[in-house]
């Protein structure tokens, strides 16, 4: 019965061939060989349209870099570069800085004078600009009519993935005690591309402070919290949050009446990254550095 099967098979395989070679003119090699050679094809194609999907992203992730840096020279917040500790030079004091000697009690982190009439004048939704010592974290903030309407548009308006920063729209910023800023977690590493670096306990205790200006006033704050979520979980955007309430992995309790400021991107597909920091100075103009020229 086996015989029978093998042979009965090979009559099955032998009339396939035959139909197949009547109707294409051509050997079964041969249709192999062109089977192979339009499989070799797409494949070639795919790669190609792999490529070209790549090149374009790395272009758009570079030309919204370049755009950023150059947001930065209009804002003048090169002065911002030099990290140093300095004390507070009076305005009428023409003595160079290395002429003061500054106890470490009254040192003051270096903060420049933001243009931020040039920046409105480039954006009228211009509303914040936050910087981060030490990362990459240093933009501009709009205030958007809608959450999705710089989700793909740069603080020039330009179309790419970078986006810009920009508060909650459901809320005027800082008039609710949590002021909520959303941001793309890009692989470039700009926007909040860099914030999961957080999630590493030394990195957070390294970078704890993050200063926001607005209308020439500095805030400063010092981040409380930082964890994971589901993209499900609003709690976090809930313009109360100051209200005495347990937060986050670690149970972090915020004072009733405190000013919360929370950082958002996505992480992966399923998950939020979530930065909270509590509001614990506010420095007056005189306290900024001079700007350089």
């Amino acid at each position: 019965r086996d015989a029978e099967k093998g042979e009965k098979g090979g009559i099955i395989k032998r009339v396939k061939f035959t139909l197949i070679k009547k109707s294409t003119g051509r050997t079964m090699g041969t249709v192999i060989r062109w089977g192979m050679g339009a499989a070799a094809i797409i494949l070639f194609l795919s790669l190609l349209l792999s490529g070209s999907l790549i090149w374009y992203k790395y272009h758009d992730d570079c030309a919204g870099k370049k755009e950023y840096q150059l947001i930065r020279k209009i804002a003048e917040t090169q002065t911002a570069g030099d990290f140093s500790r300095l004390c507070f030079l009076p305005e009428t004091s023409n003595l160079p800085v290395s002429a003061f000697t500054c106890p470490e009690s009254r040192k003051l982190l270096f903060l420049p004078r933001i243009d931020e009439p040039s920046l409105r004048a480039l954006n009228r939704d211009y509303a914040a600009w936050l910087y981060i010592p030490d990362t990459a974290v240093n933009y501009p903030v709009v205030y958007p009519k809608s959450n999705s309407d710089y989700l793909g548009k740069t603080f020039k308006k330009e179309s790419h993935s970078c986006g810009c920063l920009f508060f909650e729209s459901s809320f005027l910023p800082f008039s609710q005690p949590n002021t909520v800023i959303y941001g793309h977690n890009m692989r470039s590493g700009e926007m909040f591309g860099k914030l999961k670096e957080y999630l590493n306990d030394e990195y957070l205790e390294q970078h704890r402070k993050i200063y926001i200006c607005r209308s020439s006033i500095w805030r400063e704050y010092r981040i409380r919290e930082v964890f994971l979520t589901k993209n499900s979980d609003m709690s976090p955007y809930q313009p109360d949050i100051g209200a005495g309430e347990t937060r986050g992995e670690n149970s972090t309790v915020f004072p009733v009446h405190s000013h919360i400021l929370t950082l958002s991107t996505c992480h992966g597909k399923n998950q939020k990254l979530i930065l909270q920091a509590e509001l614990t100075e506010v420095l007056p103009p005189l306290l900024y550095g001079k700007r350089r020229n």
